[in-house]
């Protein structure tokens, strides 16, 4: 399957498809969001069928998921009960999740027209030691905008850098956390989840 890289930002070696911008190392998870193009929203938008003579009717029950940056890229379209998780507050629990300043965001990037958006933090050059055994070197942290994936964290020792990897990453083991859209994701379940991290971080 083809890479389907939208936007990408990253640091160190250049991605297999030669596609991204590269941003000097030790770039915050913010930055590489900024960098990397995925600082747009989800906005949700009344979905409505339209009959021949151009006549339509709002349709219950459903919405449309559209990039703020370009309206005309619908996302999905999802039930009411669907809560849209934007894509740095799911990418910063990467850093919620490790510690600021733990570890060097390596690779961010959205694929599909946006549809999946994820982030690579290096914790290798951080020294991240458990039990006195090397864990994997990173950390990834991923989300999706068309009900495909719930927010997720975990560890890999592949470098996402497309579709391709990020099915890789997946294939294998379980996320240390998940997250499912919902509508009860607000800044206060977001604040909870970060510190549900951080105490996991420190025990």
């Amino acid at each position: 399957m083809a890479h389907m890289v939208d936007s990408l930002s990253f640091t160190g070696e250049t991605p297999w498809h030669g596609l991204g911008l590269r941003v000097p190392r030790h770039a915050t998870v913010d930055e590489m969001i900024r960098f990397g193009g995925l600082d747009w929203q989800v906005i949700p938008r009344p979905l409505a069928a339209f009959a021949p003579d151009g006549t339509g009717t709002t349709v219950p029950g459903f919405k449309a998921l559209v990039r703020s940056d370009r309206p005309d890229v619908v996302l999905s379209v999802v039930g009411e009960s669907y809560g849209v998780v934007q894509n740095d507050e799911a990418l910063g629990l990467a850093a919620a999740a490790v510690g600021e300043g733990s570890a060097c965001a390596e690779v961010c990037g959205a694929l599909d027209e946006g549809r999946r958006v994820f982030v690579v933090l290096n914790v290798k050059e951080a020294g991240f030691d458990v039990a006195g055994e090397r864990v994997e070197p990173y950390v990834l942290c991923y989300s999706s905008h068309d009900e495909s994936t719930a927010v997720g964290l975990r560890f890999t020792p592949v470098r996402v850098v497309c579709h391709n990897t990020i099915t890789a990453a997946l294939r294998d083991g379980k996320d240390a956390q998940r997250i499912w859209h919902t509508r009860e994701w607000d800044e206060k379940r977001q604040q909870q989840v970060k510190a549900q991290l951080g105490i996991a971080r420190e025990q």
